[in-house]
């Protein structure tokens, strides 16, 4: 792996750019600790995903 010459990019993003990722680190919070695996996505994501997969967007103000 350190023969390759590698690129490396790293961009913010804010949460509302990925609500499934912020939503699941919500969702982690509130639990103990430990592995858990999810055969499904828990109930706060799901909806997040299938608000995606219907286009509902969010907005944002931001202060530059």
């Amino acid at each position: 792996m350190l023969e390759h010459q590698w690129e490396v990019e790293f961009c913010h993003s804010y949460r509302e750019g990925n609500r499934a990722t912020d939503a699941m680190a919500a969702y982690a919070y509130l639990m103990d600790m430990g592995l858990i695996f999810h055969p499904y996505p828990p109930t706060n994501v799901a909806v997040v995903i299938e608000d995606d997969f219907h286009g509902v967007g969010s907005i944002r103000a931001v202060a530059g």
